[in-house]
């Protein structure tokens, strides 16, 4: 398979997430960019995450950061 092997359940379920974590740093982005810096991101890598589409990885893993609602 092309995606190494991934189920298709698999690789939906990873987008759902990059999409999940890319709308919560464009959210943390406009309310509060001092907090991207104190979690201790890079606010550029932000900035660029955040403009890729879902199936495109990204320079920040899913799963990697656990952001709070804002």
């Amino acid at each position: 398979m092309p995606d190494g092997g991934a189920s298709g359940a698999g690789l939906l379920q990873r987008w759902m997430a990059r999409t999940a974590l890319r709308r919560d740093l464009r959210r943390l982005l406009k309310a509060s960019p001092h907090l991207v810096r104190d979690i201790g991101l890079d606010e550029t890598l932000v900035r660029w995450e955040v403009t890729l589409p879902f199936w495109q990885d990204g320079p920040l893993p899913p799963g990697t950061i656990r952001l709070p609602a804002v």
